[in-house]
């Protein structure tokens, strides 16, 4: 991304919004608890519905569904046009499951409230490029849902400037933990989220994604 779309996506906000924190704490609360797919399939059902509620509010709601061998899932879409629909467009996706026996606040349940945040910021200032927000679905067994369609896309030969994966923003220890040593050498050993972490932080990252 360079030029013009690099300033448009990057550009730092000028105004403050006193509800920012608000907002991202209340979808934060109603997304966090358990929704694993296959040991928690009436919260994972729930917090789909919330979910589309919520993006409903962006724009109409596209439903994909997807059955990949025994792994059945919806991820949700929202296209909001921007201001030039010649464009490829943005994609910006967050897995809307949920780890097995966790809420999941940080994973990631911090992430899908950043994307909504990330639309109604969008819907109020249209970007140059079209934004579609993706909320995935069966990502904790292997990223069933974001294969699926980044395969469909592939298929269609649909073009995307970018693609942004929000993944864990929440995090904010010194020191991680893992449930397996390997996967220190792929996620490293202290947060380094942190200009998303604890969700309240504004600066950096957040904010400039927010003014695209």
């Amino acid at each position: 991304m360079m030029g013009n779309d690099r300033r448009d996506l990057f550009s730092e906000p000028q105004t403050s919004d006193p509800d920012f924190e608000q907002r991202l704490l209340a979808d934060l609360e109603c997304i966090a608890r358990p929704r694993h797919a296959r040991w928690d399939e009436f919260g994972l059902l729930a917090v789909r519905s919330m979910l589309q509620v919520r993006l409903r509010e962006l724009g109409p709601v596209e439903e994909h569904h997807f059955a990949e061998g025994r792994d059945a899932g919806v991820n949700l879409i929202v296209r909001l046009p921007g201001q030039r629909t010649d464009l490829d467009p943005i994609l910006v996706a967050a897995h809307y499951d949920g780890p097995l026996g966790s809420p999941g606040a940080d994973d990631n349940a911090s992430a899908v409230a950043a994307l909504l945040e990330l639309g109604r910021r969008w819907v109020a200032r249209p970007p140059v490029r079209p934004v579609w927000l993706v909320a995935f679905d069966q990502e904790e067994w292997g990223m069933v849902g974001s294969g699926v369609l980044a395969r469909e896309l592939r298929e269609q030969q649909q073009q995307l400037r970018l693609v942004v994966s929000l993944e864990m923003l929440g995090y904010t220890s010194e020191r991680q933990h893992y449930p397996l040593d390997t996967m220190r050498a792929i996620y490293r050993d202290r947060g380094t989220s942190s200009p998303w972490s604890a969700i309240w932080v504004r600066r950096r990252c957040c904010c400039r994604l927010l003014r695209a």
